[in-house]
């Protein structure tokens, strides 16, 4: 009688343990689950590259600048304005400074000789006749936002060989049609596949968490936005380093 119920313990043990397994499983790989329904209603017009980049220019508690830092009083954007408010207006923004040392509280990084690749897509990218198209702007190197994708796919191919692995990080707006970037991603991952390069992709709903992960890499190629560009000077600002297509 004792042994059955020792059995009968150690076999609930074990399917308590198989559970638990599975939910931690389910928790730490939730984004790939909801790439494409992510609702970020959390962070919606959260703008943080603008906001670093100093668009609205705003120390004095209003206006658009000063909304982002209320509304968000635990972000990265919050934490520079506390850090940067008493500084002269010449080093307010774009501080890449501040910018690292408030990363630094952020825990995890890409690995010394994998290459972080910022895919600007989601609200960006249309279809047009079968293909990708990009939105313009002219304020970027490449003249648009993102990155064209067979630039990109030219680029890992004949760097294949350089770096350990491949991360793409992006996240998609949830107002935008999400067409474009499943088009966009999925081209990208059969290309990658079939050319037998090493590759993973990364995606939070917190924008704070990816933000500081391309902050601290070792080699970083940038899209074309204001969120890239930040995370570029930073890159600089650690002697790390910056590659362009």
């Amino acid at each position: 009688m004792i042994k059955i119920s020792f059995i009968i313990l150690m076999i609930l043990r074990l399917i308590i343990a198989i559970i638990l397994v599975i939910i931690l499983f389910f928790i730490n790989n939730t984004h790939f689950l909801e790439r494409f329904t992510l609702k970020n209603d959390g962070y919606e017009g959260y703008r943080m590259g603008d906001y670093l980049a100093g668009q609205w220019k705003s120390y004095d508690m209003k206006g658009e600048g000063m909304r982002i830092v209320t509304k968000f009083p635990n972000s990265i954007c919050a934490k520079y304005y506390k850090k940067t408010k008493n500084l002269p207006n010449h080093q307010k923004w774009g501080n890449s400074r501040i910018i690292s040392e408030i990363v630094n509280d952020y825990i995890d990084k890409p690995f010394e000789n994998d290459i972080v690749v910022h895919l600007r897509i989601g609200d960006v990218l249309k279809i047009k006749d079968g293909k990708i198209i990009y939105l313009k702007h002219k304020g970027f190197a490449n003249g648009h936002y993102g990155i064209d994708l067979q630039q990109l796919q030219q680029f890992c191919l004949k760097n294949k060989n350089k770096f350990d692995n491949f991360i793409f990080v992006y996240g998609i707006h949830n107002n935008s049609n999400q067409e474009p970037s499943k088009m966009y991603l999925n081209e990208l991952r059969q290309y990658m596949n079939k050319n037998n390069i090493k590759f993973e992709e990364r995606h939070h709903d917190n924008p704070d968490i990816d933000f500081a992960y391309m902050c601290k890499s070792k080699h970083f190629l940038p899209s074309g936005s204001n969120f890239s560009k930040q995370i570029q000077k930073v890159v600089e600002y650690n002697n790390n380093n910056i590659y362009k297509l």
